[in-house]
């Protein structure tokens, strides 16, 4: 985890950098333009070009990783012969090392700072309205206690009456480091028992939820668990079709946990009823003749109980007859194909009006259901 830190201490203005001149000789230098020195200043709070450079990172846990922008500026000032960079020079600002393995600094993406073209002229305590930026990371060490460390930077530039100017500068660090509980990031645990992921239940029938969830040991404790109903409570099984149960989980450290399964409803088909065999015995039937197909879906679910687009018959191969299992059909008068529910038998029938095309050819027969679920019989026209 990373926080930025901020400045905790007063900030201390650095006013003069140098030598204390007599106020005759100072008058001769500024004439000359060499009465002020140029020095990197770095700023701590990565807000401002001010001379406060300190970082105090407060009270950080054994272990912690904080981090905190320095922004990074050069300003005129302190008497200083021949430290003055050039007009509209380029000053590269890098990392030269920290005092302690705690510590890390980076340059960021702005390392150069570009001086005005009359820099020369600037009057004292003059900051460069360009800056550079970096980051300095610290790792919280396990021993505990203060801590106080310096990072160091150096600038490189072009210099006014030298090849190369450079300055230097250091940013302290402080912290006070002290062991903290172990901070809880991991999610609560999640077991769905019931609905099971995948399962299959029946129209109406009574299934209760049966799910719990756990934080780790050592954790922060579980704040809430919550599923599509409160468990032991009964699941939605009043439609048919494909359903969702969803249990959300949290600990008292935020962290939160989802688990969804799936499950489906369908009605309780109990296969057909005669005249017609479920597989794998064949129905021997003649073409042309009503077929009335019968089933129960455990009591009257209306009309609207198949699939779109069913039922189909499919052609396919028909058996050899060695080893065949025949039932026939017994003749039924219809004349088109439909359904009905039979209240008093509590079954379905729906009358197949065989066309006289299907004569000397084997079908399969398909039943789709609006829960999804298909049912088949065989069926051999042949004579």
């Amino acid at each position: 985890m990373t926080q930025r830190g901020r400045h905790l201490a007063p900030r201390i203005r650095r006013l003069s950098r140098g030598w204390a001149l007599p106020l005759s000789l100072s008058l001769v230098m500024l004439m000359t333009g060499l009465a002020w020195a140029d020095n990197l200043d770095s700023d701590g709070d990565g807000l401002a070009p001010v001379a406060a450079q300190d970082i105090n990172f407060g009270t950080v846990c054994a272990g912690a990783v904080v981090d905190q922008d320095v922004l990074h500026a050069i300003r005129r000032t302190g008497a200083v012969n021949n430290q003055v960079f050039a007009n509209g020079a380029t000053v590269t600002v890098s990392v030269t090392g920290t005092s302690s393995a705690s510590l890390a600094a980076t340059m960021g993406a702005d390392t150069q700072i570009t001086l005005p073209g009359n820099w020369t002229i600037s009057e004292n305590n003059t900051v460069s309205t360009d800056t550079a930026l970096s980051t300095i990371v610290f790792t919280a060490p396990g021993a505990t206690g203060p801590f106080s460390g310096t990072v160091g930077y150096s600038a490189s530039g072009p210099g006014a009456t030298v090849t190369t100017t450079t300055r230097t500068d250091t940013v302290t660090v402080t912290a006070t480091i002290e062991e903290c509980a172990p901070v809880d990031v991991t999610a609560p645990e999640i077991t769905i028992t019931t609905p099971a992921d995948g399962a299959a239940y029946l129209l109406n029938q009574v299934v209760s939820a049966d799910y719990v969830c756990q934080d780790e040991a050592g954790g922060s404790g579980l704040a809430s668990c919550d599923g599509s109903v409160p468990n032991g409570d009964p699941i939605d099984t009043t439609t048919v079709g494909a359903k969702t149960f969803t249990v959300d989980a949290e600990d008292n450290a935020g962290n939160t946990a989802t688990l969804t399964h799936n499950y489906t409803v369908v009605y309780d088909f109990a296969g057909f009823f005669q005249p017609v065999e479920n597989p794998d015995v064949w129905n021997k039937a003649k073409a042309g003749q009503g077929i009335p197909v019968k089933f129960s879906l455990g009591g009257n679910q209306g009309l609207d109980i198949f699939k779109t687009g069913s039922p189909t018959a499919v052609q396919v191969a028909c058996p050899s007859g060695t080893g065949t299992t025949y039932d026939a059909i017994e003749t039924t008068t219809a004349n088109s194909s439909g359904l009905i529910y039979d209240a008093d038998a509590g079954q379905y029938v729906y009358v197949w009006k065989t066309p006289k095309t299907l004569d000397g050819k084997c079908y399969k027969f398909k039943l789709g259901l609006n829960d999804g679920s298909s049912w088949y019989a065989l069926f051999d026209f042949r004579k």
